[in-house]
């Protein structure tokens, strides 16, 4: 009667597990990738970033 129990209750963990372990659906993401030459930067944190960047940094690595 023990070794039953014990099949019946292991069947029901097994049976209430494989559920959980299907695959999320990926399909309902809301966030999509996009070209990168189609990102334009409009903030001022990071278009002053990249102008800075551009305007002093390169140069200074280049003379060098």
């Amino acid at each position: 009667m023990k070794k039953n129990s014990q099949f019946i209750l292991i069947f029901i963990i097994i049976v209430l597990i494989i559920p959980s372990c299907t695959p999320a659906n990926e399909t309902d993401y809301p966030i999509s990738s996009v070209r990168f030459a189609d990102v334009n930067l409009t903030d001022d944190f990071w278009t002053g970033m990249i102008d800075r960047n551009r305007e002093v940094t390169l140069p200074y690595v280049l003379e060098e």
